[in-house]
């Protein structure tokens, strides 16, 4: 049995920002979302160099390990973003998250990296299959505040993991 996927890309500015600084693809193999960060070090940026580190992933059969075609360009994508700070050093501090799904045949594999979430939609449930990387929810894991709690932390988003 093969999965069914149907999905969707859209990408929104929000009301703080002037420009967008995520980056998505959507592929017939290859779904992922980079949310880039770092506002005038063009966390737009990385988020790009990340996505076109990944986008080569939909172009053929995976093959078998999903996970190592995953983290192999994940690598590539951060080496990317290096060179590219390396190159122009008033972009330090331009970082991105990363969730990306590659899928073959009735197997799918998962990068994440941040706090941009997978969902699951199963017989009309919606479940959350990543874990955030941010300093709020290692204190929820560590039974410190409650998931609610969470929500209006003042450092909800501090992110703890991410791409530089």
């Amino acid at each position: 049995m093969t999965l069914v996927l149907r999905y969707a890309a859209r990408s929104d500015r929000g009301l703080v920002r002037s420009n967008n600084e995520d980056s998505v693809y959507a592929g017939a193999r290859l779904l992922a979302l980079a949310d880039g960060m770092g506002g005038h070090a063009a966390g737009e940026v990385a988020s790009q160099l990340m996505i076109a580190a990944l986008a080569h992933l939909d172009d053929d059969e995976p093959g078998e390990d999903l996970l190592g075609k995953l983290e192999a360009a994940t690598r590539e994508g951060n080496a990317s973003i290096a060179d590219q700070v390396e190159d122009e050093p008033e972009l330090d501090g331009m970082g991105t998250t990363l969730t990306a799904i590659l899928f073959a045949g009735k197997r799918m594999g998962l990068v994440h990296i941040g706090d941009s979430r997978a969902y699951m939609l199963r017989d009309g449930s919606l479940t959350q299959i990543t874990r955030d990387d941010t300093f709020v929810q290692s204190l929820v894991d560590e039974g410190r505040i409650t998931a609610e709690q969470a929500h209006t932390h003042p450092q909800r988003s501090l992110i703890m993991r991410a791409l530089t």
